[in-house]
């Protein structure tokens, strides 16, 4: 994917936006989507609390009699709209709470924002082959709308088309769709997916908590925004396509049955939170490229026994792999610079850890409650043992310290039962006074390190 990014081929699409022009930064273009986001958010939200009660009970149509503006709030059941409309005006049916079945006529081209929002009882629309446009929240919160089959002629599922249809079931969506905009289908019931063969990209919460089992992401998706498919529980298996450059934030965090997952080749950076609390999570197949592993990538993936790190890799982020309780083995490359505070957390089933031979830092509370760990060789490189770093390890029994260690800080080797073995660098000139304390070695500190007290 580009790093520039064309706001005119993000929202333009099939209507043509020809006043937003010029290309932006990604970081640029982040800003500027989610000024709008807020801005549609805070519609969206003023429109749900408004109560249909204020819209009047008359039909409103344009005066060629193309455009749709207003219909009745008094409608009960069915409702067949008038031939010769050619638009479904903005809020059109807008809290229609009797409204169960709308019969649209073969003129209309255009449905537009908030048409048909809040809807609760509509359970049926036709959506006619001459429609190329359906607008940001159509369909939104349309809770009882069961099954929708998307016209081939539209080309972007716009933003919260079909939010929080919490019955939606079924949607057939058009092999020519490119974009998938953010929480388009996000709290939807959606038994099962089949994306697009043109698709590029899903937004940012596209499909969250839907409830399919497998998914196969089609070859041309570079993008996956944040969310996006955040708290699918029921999803076991996704195929992500080998083109893809970009997975976001939480893109799978709270996928508690997904069972494996391979990250292409493309990825250099696995986001924040982006397979966090995958509980069933038993493998994982990482990329020769990645460089960083970011914040709680795999936070609480209880289940994943092992994980085979990349030659490249340079930094493991806080809470990459906390609370991934079966984790037994850890082989760490010689491209590795930082470990991040509480990185390996609560590894119950840590045996064992091989560093390499240079390292930057090693954060607090990384290995915290590694209980099973008995032997540990440190690199050289680093200069402080940061708080907690191996508190609780009860079973460590000897650790090597590297001649670069100058300090050694509060509780980084508390209560570790079974520590026996320490030699303390010459270099070492503070130690904090619980260091080691309820540690077999406090002693033995005492007695010869007090006067590094500090």
């Amino acid at each position: 994917m580009n790093k520039k990014i064309s706001l005119l081929s993000v929202l333009g699409g099939i209507i043509g936006c020809s006043v937003l022009t010029g290309c932006f930064s990604e970081v640029e273009y982040q800003k500027r989507i989610s000024g709008m986001r807020y801005h549609q958010r805070m519609e969206m939200f003023d429109l749900a609390t408004r109560k249909s009660s204020n819209i009047k009970n008359d039909l409103t149509l344009s005066g060629d009699k193309k455009v749709l503006i207003k219909a009745p709030s008094n409608i009960k059941g069915k409702y067949v709209v008038p031939e010769g409309v050619e638009v479904i005006g903005k809020k059109a049916f807008l809290n229609c709470d009797g409204l169960t079945e709308v019969k649209l006529p073969s003129s209309v081209r255009k449905i537009e924002k908030y048409a048909f929002f809040r809807c609760e009882n509509l359970k049926k629309i036709n959506l006619p082959d001459s429609i190329f446009y359906i607008g940001t929240a159509a369909f939104s919160y349309c809770s009882s709308l069961e099954k929708i089959t998307i016209p081939e002629k539209v080309r972007l599922i716009e933003y919260a088309t079909f939010n929080s249809c919490s019955k939606l079931k079924s949607v057939t969506i058009p092999q020519k769709v490119s974009r998938i905009e953010e929480s388009a289908f996000s709290g939807c019931d959606l038994e099962r997916v089949s994306l697009p063969a043109d698709l590029e990209m899903i937004g940012p919460s596209a499909f969250a908590s839907c409830s399919f089992t497998s998914l196969v992401i089609p070859e041309n998706v570079e993008y996956i925004g944040r969310d996006a498919f955040r708290n699918c529980s029921n999803l076991k298996a996704v195929a992500l396509p080998e083109d893809l450059e970009y997975l976001g934030e939480r893109a799978f965090g709270g996928c508690r049955n997904l069972i494996n997952i391979k990250i292409p080749e493309k990825i250099t950076r696995i986001e924040r939170g982006t397979f966090e609390q995958c509980h069933n999570l038993t493998a994982v197949i990482l990329p020769e490229n990645l460089k960083s592993i970011g914040p709680s990538a795999f936070f609480n993936c209880s289940k994943l026994p092992a994980i085979a790190l990349p030659e490249k890799l340079e930094m493991i982020e806080s809470s990459a792999f906390d609370s991934c309780y079966d984790l037994s083995q850890v082989i760490f490359p010689d491209s590795l610079k930082v470990i991040g505070d509480r990185a390996f957390m609560a590894g119950y089933s840590l045996e064992k850890v091989v560093f390499p031979e240079k390292m930057d830092k090693i954060g607090k509370c990384a290995f915290y409650e590694c209980r099973f760990l008995s032997k540990i060789k440190l690199p050289e490189g680093i200069k402080k043992i940061e708080y907690r770093t191996f508190y609780r390890c009860r079973f460590l029994e000897k650790i090597e310290l590297p001649d670069s260690v100058t300090e050694i800080g509060k509780e980084a080797f508390a209560k570790c039962e079974y520590l026996k073995y320490i030699k303390i660098p010459y270099k070492v000139y503070e130690i904090a006074p619980d260091a080691f304390h309820e540690s077999a070695c406090q002693s033995y500190i005492k007695q010869n390190y007090s006067h590094l007290f500090r």
